[in-house]
């Protein structure tokens, strides 16, 4: 699992936090769009595994997989074109497919390299790497997945908010931070829900520009309490 969690992590960063809206309308319109998004990935997994990187198999296998993750985004424009649908099932099954394609390292038997300096030590430490995973999960994926849950919802099209979104970022980050320190910061999600809540009711939850709508003001603490609780069990 020591090269599964790292490679999960550059998926992670690669599809999310790295793919700028630029990036993903480049993606939609041109190959070379899918290809640059394809060439950060395999620069990120290749940086995050290189210290491990001593079989020649397993050189292969990186540059397979960054082949294949340029293959599945292109099949999966190609199959929202051709459906005119960017559903939840499709964006589910499109990161089931990446996480496949990931799982194939977990039977390499690869070693940690010695913690000889506090880099290598933070590498090494597979918590941390669980750590960033939920805490991109709790932040900028979810930002996706709210997208989509809601298009699913609603069962129409909706635009993601024009505004807001870091701030969205920023509050899921924090609930998720006050579950998983220890002590009973936890008490205090409850006061940052009912102050966004109200935030959303003076706002008559609205989603013009921001999103307050109720959806949000359940869904999107769910996710970041859902991630904190996890952490929290795991460190």
């Amino acid at each position: 699992m020591f090269l599964f969690y790292r490679l999960l992590l550059a998926h992670l960063v690669a599809d999310f936090p790295f793919q700028s809206t630029r990036l993903f309308r480049l993606k939609t319109e041109s190959i070379k769009g899918i290809i640059l998004h394809g060439c950060i990935f395999g620069v990120l997994a290749v940086a995050l595994s290189y210290p491990c990187i001593t079989n020649p198999l397993l050189e292969i296998y990186l540059l397979l997989l960054a082949v294949f993750h340029i293959f599945l985004d292109w099949l999966k424009v190609k199959l929202t074109n051709y459906t005119r649908k960017d559903s939840l099932s499709l964006f589910i099954l499109d990161q089931v497919l990446h996480i496949i394609s990931i799982a194939i390292v977990i039977p390499f038997n690869v070693k940690p390299p010695y913690p000889s300096s506090l880099i290598a030590r933070l590498y090494s430490d597979d918590r941390l790497i669980i750590f960033c995973i939920f805490y991109i999960i709790s932040s900028f994926v979810a930002t996706i997945l709210i997208y989509y849950l809601k298009k699913a919802y609603r069962r129409q099209e909706i635009q993601l908010p024009r505004k807001g979104k870091y701030y969205e970022i920023l509050e899921r980050i924090l609930i998720t931070t006050l579950i998983v320190l220890p002590g009973y910061f936890f008490f205090l999600v409850p006061l940052e829900i009912a102050i966004k809540g109200i935030i959303c009711w003076k706002n008559k939850f609205n989603e013009d520009e921001y999103d307050f709508s109720r959806f949000n003001l359940i869904v999107s603490p769910s996710i970041a309490i859902a991630a904190g609780i996890i952490l929290r069990q795991i460190l």
